[in-house]
């Protein structure tokens, strides 16, 4: 039981990994984009925000 209750965890703590790393990576390429298009400053700040 106590291992069947260490996956469900295993794989929430992966699904929550997995969710954050698609959220930074389209928020880095919004901002890329408006870099782009002139509408942001490039900043290494603003960039890791």
């Amino acid at each position: 039981m106590a291992k069947r209750m260490q996956d469900k965890e295993s794989i929430a703590g992966m699904s929550w990994l997995v969710l954050l790393i698609i959220a930074c990576w389209g928020g880095l390429v919004r901002y890329l984009i408006d870099v782009k298009q002139s509408k942001a400053t490039w900043s290494l700040i603003n960039a890791l925000a």
